[in-house]
């Protein structure tokens, strides 16, 4: 399992890497966020009537899914492909 502190910075390099007009709107949205608990997609996890935001466990890029019948995800944003155990989803308690 991927650091929750890891996985942010990783995102908050994502997002510097903008455009100059793009940067400052996607910085402040992100930085309003607190880091949060991550867990890895398990054969548990369920989407529900919401979709849920997945998360990268290379690039920290996020996708959001409406269920979880899949096996394997490549990310839109690295290209990486990933098995569904490696994606990370926000914990709710």
């Amino acid at each position: 399992m991927m650091d929750p502190l890891r996985l942010w910075r990783k995102m908050l390099n994502r997002v510097l890497s903008f455009d100059d007009d793009k940067r400052g709107a996607a910085l402040s949205e992100f930085l309003e966020k607190e880091p949060k608990k991550f867990v890895n997609v398990n054969r548990y996890t369920r989407a529900g009537k919401k979709p849920k935001r997945i998360y990268c466990p290379d690039c920290g890029a996020w996708t959001e899914v409406h269920h979880f019948a899949w096996s394997r995800l490549k990310c839109q944003a690295c290209g990486a492909d990933n098995q569904k155990n490696d994606w990370l989803v926000e914990y709710v308690e």
